[in-house]
């Protein structure tokens, strides 16, 4: 199962110049915010990530394997509310499969992250 259209669901795409920007919607009823943490959910580090690799194959077309993580850093919790988006602008050079991702809405930035794929 993936997360696009299951933990959020996609509301805008804006492609530009060696990337994208996608602008989505938390689904306050997925269960990960049932467990991570009961009556105050955040949304997980690790489902950023996930977000971050499933958008990238979305916007190019290929399946990708997350290789490494060369840096990352959260710099505040992304707690779900209905109706906030949260854009994912995803720098992404398709030579070596490298994403630069910046997590953020209008007023904050929730984490950056240097990532890098391989083709499936």
């Amino acid at each position: 199962m993936t997360l696009t259209d299951n933990l959020f669901k996609i509301l805008q795409q804006e492609p530009y110049e060696n990337g994208v920007r996608v602008t989505v919607s938390p689904c306050l009823g997925h269960p990960i915010y049932q467990a991570h943490f009961p009556g105050n959910p955040i949304t997980p580090g690790v489902c950023l990530i996930q977000m971050a690799g499933e958008l990238t194959e979305r916007h190019t077309g290929t399946k990708l394997q997350l290789q490494e993580i060369k840096n990352i850093k959260f710099l505040y919790m992304l707690v779900p509310q209905e109706g906030h988006p949260v854009q994912f602008d995803l720098a992404i050079d398709t030579d070596e499969w490298k994403v630069q991702a910046v997590v953020k809405d209008s007023e904050t930035v929730y984490a950056k992250m240097s990532l890098r794929y391989t083709v499936k």
